[in-house]
């Protein structure tokens, strides 16, 4: 077994599950620079190679993504006005780019779900954004928590369906989190110089 597999699995269950869902956490508050999707990519792995019980990881990754995701859009509604004002945020999404964003983010409730899921990249960002503009709170939720009710499942499943087939070592989860920190370094350099 992979050195870092093992040292995973002399964690306890529980603390596993601890850990996962305080990195699942931040990572959809978009306080560390990966995505939830890699995140639960690993869950997959991880259940392929028995050291976390599948449904229990489903559960736990719904509802560690809809509850901090809740928290920002909640957040956006209360402050999101005044932190997209913020030097921070003007410098990350510059105010062209906001303000096509904001364009995006008019349009029908269904429209912005399907718009905030599968760009995984900004994802915090643009549900303060949303929840900035007085978006539909009920019709974002339902349709939200709709859509993390089929694509989480589906997502772990079909990792750790896919893993058992291949012999996946843990180096490789570190270089997909370098390549997709590239590209996201890449692509804000590129729109810095296209702006």
């Amino acid at each position: 077994m992979d050195p870092i597999f093992e040292a995973i699995s002399s964690y306890p269950e529980g603390d596993r599950f601890f850990y996962l869902a305080g990195i699942l956490f931040l990572a959809a508050l978009g306080l560390i620079p990966t995505t939830t999707d890699i995140i639960m990519v690993l869950v997959g792995i991880l259940v392929s190679k028995g050291l976390l019980d599948p449904f229990y990881a489903a559960f736990l990754c719904f509802f560690t993504i809809a509850i901090a995701e809740t928290l920002m859009f909640e957040f956006g509604v209360l402050f999101g006005s005044k932190v997209l004002k913020s030097r921070l945020i003007l410098k990350m999404l510059p105010r062209p780019k906001m303000d096509r964003l904001k364009e995006k983010l008019t349009g029908s409730t269904l429209d912005l779900v399907t718009s905030i899921r599968f760009n995984p990249i900004l994802r915090p960002l643009q549900i303060l954004c949303l929840a900035s503009l007085k978006a539909d709170r009920q019709g974002y939720y339902l349709l939200s928590y709709l859509f993390l009710i089929i694509y989480v499942p589906i997502l772990i499943f079909l990792t750790a369906w896919l893993a058992s087939f291949i012999n996946i070592r843990a180096e490789w989860i570190i270089y997909l989190l370098i390549i997709v920190w590239s590209l996201g370094f890449l692509k804000r350099k590129l729109s810095k110089n296209h702006t």
